[in-house]
């Protein structure tokens, strides 16, 4: 028989979801764009989330993968933080591309490997860290959170579209 987790780990391993998927819907709304909802709902015997924008998605793609970046990031800020162990913050970021974030690392994979780009997002990151994981708490709470709830939860702390990008650039609306 296999050992089961403990109910405090898989809340956890919820609100590692949770945060990995309001980090991206951080991104967007720190970049002025639009989302429909995000969610998070259990797929075979693990969670996984989805971050959905309005159609159409014209994105830049530097945009598009600084969003893609956000998410593995988020989590990793989130797992260091609250997990302490004798790994560093990119062991944490290594192992939240391996365990669910591979679509996001083939996205963003120029941003993940640049050192400078990860230490900039995660400073923007931890600065809005608090509207953050409210945010993910709430998500882990109901499960699915419109465009707008993410909007009035995240906006505050995304600046409303003024978040300072990498090198000073912001992306193409």
């Amino acid at each position: 028989m296999t050992p089961q987790p403990r109910q405090t780990e898989r809340v956890e391993s919820k609100m590692t979801v949770a945060v990995h998927e309001i980090g991206h819907a951080w991104a967007y709304t720190s970049a002025g764009l639009r989302l429909r909802y995000a969610t998070i709902r259990p797929r075979d015997a693990r969670l996984t989330g989805v971050c959905r924008p309005w159609k159409p998605r014209e994105v830049a793609w530097d945009t598009y993968a600084w969003i893609g970046a956000a998410g593995p990031i988020a989590e990793a800020v989130y797992t260091f933080n609250s997990e302490p162990d004798e790994f560093d913050f990119e062991d944490h970021l290594t192992a939240a591309v391996l365990t669910g974030g591979c679509d996001d690392y083939e996205v963003a994979g120029h941003m993940l490997d640049a050192a400078d780009v990860i230490e900039a997002l995660r400073d923007q990151l931890t600065q809005s860290w608090s509207a953050i994981l409210s945010t993910a708490e709430r998500l882990l709470e109901v499960g699915t959170l419109t465009g707008v709830e993410l909007w009035t939860g995240l906006t505050p702390a995304a600046g409303r579209g003024n978040v300072a990008y990498v090198k000073g650039r912001r992306p193409a609306q």
